[in-house]
């Protein structure tokens, strides 16, 4: 097997880690919070398509298809990764940081306060 096949292969599987991803995380907007019981009583065949996301004042922020805020720091991470052509986690926490000081969708309260710490990149400096 040739060098040029392997990568291939690797940036393949990598490219189809991140779609699944993004896909896995915007179906499973549809079922996000939910009882056992909820997800019964809303999804009694399952989800087989974004437009079969039961639409509540939650899920409704959302457009049909689109991902969460758990694909958006995914994407952080793959970003400053490239960029830095490897793991450096104040690129990492400026990404955050970054998209955190923009508008991102479905933030949770306790990822927003630790990203809201006027220091937060710096701490992370202090830990690499």
């Amino acid at each position: 097997m040739s060098y040029g096949y392997k990568m291939e292969r690797i940036i393949d599987r990598i490219k189809g880690t991140i779609y699944g991803q993004a896909i896995g995380d915007a179906l499973g907007l549809g079922t996000e919070g939910m009882t056992d019981e909820d997800m019964a009583w809303k999804y009694p065949n399952g989800i087989r398509h974004y437009s079969d996301i039961f639409q509540d004042r939650h899920r409704k922020r959302w457009k049909i298809g689109d991902w969460t805020d758990d694909t958006d720091m995914m994407l952080c991470i793959a970003n400053a990764v490239i960029k830095d052509k490897g793991v450096n986690l104040t690129s990492i926490a400026q990404n955050f940081k970054d998209w955190a000081d923009g508008e991102p969708m479905g933030i949770g309260e306790t990822t927003y306060k630790v990203l809201s710490f006027g220091d937060y990149v710096v701490g992370v400096k202090g830990q690499e």
